[in-house]
């Protein structure tokens, strides 16, 4: 196949990507890409992240894009099965589901052992994760286990060793499982890292919550307390008022938990009021503390919790973005590499051929798997027609082609795509109108020119007609007058008829 020498340049050159989708071209291409024509060995095509190295194996199982979703839904059903066995223990089907999860949670774990090796998940980044696997599988054995040696072992029946602390104990050890979420769910990774940014910031206000109280408390339960008889007055009602304040601000702790009761505002009158039976400076009490405890207080802590969570937020957004643009650089230099294999002979450009054999490797295959692309190999070789009709239907691609085309390919719909292609009928709907009724006004006008042709060719019609008659009857008074002109006998001048001798009428027009 001939090549053209533009495209073998333009093939050359190198390719690299900002925040958006742009591809631009390097000052020295050949450089950034090493596309010579000295042959080079084949550069791995697959790249597992930042950790690992590139290989053409198969994506593990419990690394895929759709692990999380199914190991999470296990962990659910699993809570939902602790749920119901609470409420109905005596059914038998409940110790067949816990040995299924067992053996389910057990397997994963087993299988991440053996790929990632054991000492890798003991001394790793991931220890603690490994570790709270480790206790949960080892609760959920001793659950399958317990109900069948324990009766054998110690003499006593089933429902004693079901209603047995340390069978309870080892069953409520399955709510650690929900911790799992917070590795499995980035969102509520990103939601429990703000809550303990939160509590940095919220514990000087607890602190200072705490002492405030412990000072009133210290206060109530000296003047009320302790200061006040609670019998002895003769009135029913004021005794029981007396006895029940000196019930809420007993001892210290009793009156701490009193005046946290007065924070939340719930029956807070029921509380103050036997207090401010006593005198007038408690209700001063109880308004200065109301206003700073439950008002200033919980406001400046609502306020503080939502800042950190919209900063936690921002930063979500910005880490994200940072994955975002590693996948893309990550994306853009497989196809990079794939490129430069592909293309065999060398040229800087790729053509179907090239392409086919592409598209059917299994590094290529596992890459896109990996990546959530979920394109099959029919629509990689359909994907030919569209980058080759984006490159003008030349039968080759150029480097930069290939790159922009796949980033484009492998983007998924969103609203923003949406917005484009509605904006990109509008402008073109928009122009089509604009020359339609430029085209129009031409065709109105060249209308118009025609009539007027049209109506001087009439014009020039009925003169040339007009003209043809006024021939005609000069013809025929030609001839007439030549009839009245006879020769004579001798040979000589002719002469008059006497009919010759009238003058000819002028024909009418």
């Amino acid at each position: 196949m001939a090549r053209n020498p533009d495209r073998q340049s333009a093939g050359r050159a190198s390719v690299s990507v900002s925040n958006g989708d742009h591809i631009r071209l390097g000052p020295r291409p050949s450089w950034a890409l090493g596309l010579n024509r000295q042959p080079r060995p084949s550069l791995p095509l697959v790249r597992w992240g930042s950790q690992q190295q590139a290989t053409s194996e198969e994506v593990p199982f419990n690394e895929g894009p759709n692990f999380p979703y199914i190991i999470g839904t296990v962990i659910a059903a699993n809570i939902v099965l602790l749920a119901a066995e609470t409420d109905y223990r005596d059914l038998q089907v409940w110790w067949f589901c816990d040995v299924s999860f067992f053996l389910v949670f057990a397997a994963e774990l087993a299988f991440r052992a053996s790929h990632f090796g054991s000492m890798t998940l003991i001394d790793g980044s991931e220890r603690l994760w490994t570790a709270i696997d480790c206790v949960t599988v080892a609760a959920g054995f001793l659950e399958v286990v317990l109900p069948m040696a324990w009766p054998l072992l110690a003499g006593t029946d089933q429902d004693t060793v079901n209603d047995s602390l340390l069978f309870q104990v080892v069953r409520l050890v399955r709510l650690l499982r929900l911790l799992r979420f917070l590795r499995i769910a980035k969102r509520v990774a990103a939601l429990g890292e703000a809550l303990m940014s939160m509590m940095d910031a919220c514990s000087v206000i607890f602190g200072v919550l705490f002492l405030f109280i412990l000072l009133c408390a210290v206060l109530c339960t000296q003047l009320l307390g302790h200061a006040i008889d609670s019998g002895g007055s003769g009135n029913s009602d004021t005794d029981n008022l007396l006895q029940k304040m000196k019930e809420n601000f007993n001892d210290v702790p009793t009156s701490m938990f009193t005046l946290f009761q007065i924070t939340t505002l719930d029956n807070w009158m029921d509380v103050a009021g036997p207090a401010i039976a006593q005198g007038w400076q408690w209700q001063i009490f109880f308004v200065v503390f109301i206003s700073f405890g439950s008002w200033t207080m919980i406001s400046i802590l609502t306020a503080v919790a939502s800042d950190r969570m919209v900063a936690a937020a921002s930063d979500w957004e910005e880490i994200e973005a940072r994955e975002r643009e590693a996948l893309r650089e990550s994306f853009l230099s497989f196809l990079r590499d794939a490129f430069i294999e592909a293309d065999v002979d060398g040229n800087g450009v790729m053509d179907r051929e090239e392409f086919d054999s592409l598209i059917k490797k299994d590094s290529v295959k596992n890459y896109m798997s990996q990546q959530g692309v979920g394109v099959s190999v029919d629509d990689l070789e359909k994907a030919w027609e569209t980058l080759d009709a984006s490159a003008g239907r030349t039968g080759e691609l150029t480097i930069d082609e290939f790159v922009t085309g796949f980033l484009t390919l492998s983007k998924g719909i969103s609203t923003h795509d949406i917005a484009n292609v509605d904006y990109s009928l509008r402008k073109t709907s928009s122009a089509a109108a604009c020359r339609i009724q430029r085209l129009i006004e031409l065709v109105r006008g060249i209308k118009a020119r025609n009539e007027e042709v049209i109506s001087a060719l009439e014009k020039q019609s009925a003169m040339q007609q007009e003209q043809w008659t006024c021939m005609e009857l000069w013809r025929g008074w030609v001839l007439e007058q030549n009839g009245k002109w006879a020769p004579n006998d001798d040979g000589g001048s002719p002469r008059q008829t006497p009919e010759a001798t009238v003058a000819p009428t002028r024909p009418r027009r």
